[in-house]
């Protein structure tokens, strides 16, 4: 996945460089990860099943007799 986050990136900023130029592509990708941070307050982790063990449990076939 990092692999396609650069290569997206780097895709779109150079095409972005060529029309725009430096700092209006700059100030771009520095709105846009504003905005993807003021939205982390607005995420919550998934509910946990109900047969899910808890986090850190045993898994017991991996414990040998």
């Amino acid at each position: 996945m990092m692999n396609l986050a650069i290569s997206y990136s780097a895709t779109w900023q150079g095409w972005a460089i060529e029309h725009w130029g430096y700092p209006l592509t700059l100030t771009a990708d520095a709105l846009f990860g504003l905005v993807c941070l003021a939205c982390l307050p607005f995420m919550k982790p998934r509910a946990r099943s109900a047969t899910a063990p808890p986090p850190g449990a045993a898994i017991p076939e991996a414990i040998e007799p």
